[in-house]
């Protein structure tokens, strides 16, 4: 299964695109959408795996990839950007890559589009896994520096202070408490 978000004019195009996926292997779920507002209201609504988007769109209703691409982009969104078009010329296929486009498609030749698509979905799990796993570090970091801070108040309390488990084993004690112990000549296993 893929949920995929089409921003095309054409129902026929968006059709021919759907059947490729499926061609792929893919089990599509989608969306089709006109409009600046129905690419926002989509986004809104759902998450995606991929989007794909006409090039030749703003002829027609004044949206464009462009559009598409900066509303990805505001959302700091993590999602693969297709664009489709059978008019691209180098200076337009450069600036869609720079706006954050992960590969420019040429309708009526599809061969590229599901190894792209591929590289881009597997690419897309990797920086998520290392954004979950940087998360996941940062939070282990975070609970060693609290744990620190805890410690070190707890050893600064100049009183003798010990805390127990529910079977009166001390699971806690600080500095003072130890060296009572070991003055008194008790030990500091505790």
């Amino acid at each position: 299964p893929i949920r995929v978000l089409i921003v095309e004019d054409s129902e026929e195009d968006a059709g021919i695109l759907l059947q490729e996926l499926q061609r792929g292997g893919y089990a599509p779920s989608y969306a089709r959408v006109t409009t600046t507002d129905g690419i926002m209201a989509a986004l809104e609504r759902q998450t995606w795996d991929a989007l794909f988007t006409n090039y030749a769109t703003a002829q027609l209703n004044a949206l464009n990839a462009l559009a598409a691409l900066e509303a990805i982009r505001n959302r700091k969104l993590d999602l693969p950007c297709f664009v489709l078009s059978d008019a691209l010329n180098a200076e337009a296929v450069g600036a869609l890559m720079r706006a954050g486009a992960h590969d420019c498609i040429w309708k009526g030749d599809y061969t590229r589009l599901l190894p792209a698509l591929d590289r881009e979905l597997r690419q897309a799990t990797l920086r998520h896994e290392h954004r979950r796993a940087g998360q996941a570090l940062r939070d282990s970091e975070a609970v060693k520096l609290a744990e620190h801070h805890y410690r070190t108040t707890i050893d600064s309390i100049e009183d003798a202070l010990h805390l127990v488990d529910s079977d009166l084993r001390v699971v806690l004690a600080n500095r003072t408490l130890l060296r009572w112990n070991e003055e008194l000549g008790l030990g500091t296993d505790i």
